[in-house]
C-alpha cells in the first residue's frame, strides 16, 4: 500500500487500512487458496460489486447502498408522517432476508 505523507494522511490511511482488512476478512482468507493472480483479480471485482450494491450496512439500518440512496431520496419527497416498509432483499451469502418495516423516529 502506498502511504501519502501529509497532514491528513493518518485519516486516509486509517480508512484504506480498514477497508483492506474487511476485504481480506471477507474474501481473501475464506475463499483461498487462489489459482493465480487473475483469479484473485476477477473475484476482487466481484467482491467490490457485491460490497457496493448488495452488502447490507449497519450504519444505514441494514440496507444496501442502493436501498439507502433510494430511501434517502424518497424520504425527501415523502409527506411528513408517511411510512413505507422496506422490501425484502437477497444477500450473496444467504437466502432472501426480510427486513422489519421502517418506523418513523421521534425527535
Amino acid at each position: 500500500m502506498v502511504r501519502v505523507h501529509h497532514r491528513a494522511a493518518a485519516y486516509d490511511n486509517a480508512l484504506a487500512e480498514s477497508q483492506i482488512g474487511i476485504y481480506k476478512t471477507e474474501l481473501i482468507r475464506p475463499e483461498g487458496p487462489w489459482r493465480d493472480l487473475e483469479h484473485v483479480e476477477i473475484e476482487t471485482l466481484n467482491w467490490v460489486h457485491w460490497f457496493n450494491h448488495e452488502r447490507t450496512h449497519a450504519s444505514v439500518d441494514d440496507l444496501t447502498a442502493p436501498e439507502a440512496e433510494t430511501a434517502h431520496f424518497a424520504a425527501r419527497n415523502r409527506p411528513p408522517g408517511a411510512v413505507h416498509p422496506r422490501p425484502p432483499t437477497a444477500t450473496r451469502y444467504g437466502s432472501l432476508r426480510r427486513n422489519p418495516p421502517m418506523t418513523p423516529r421521534t425527535p
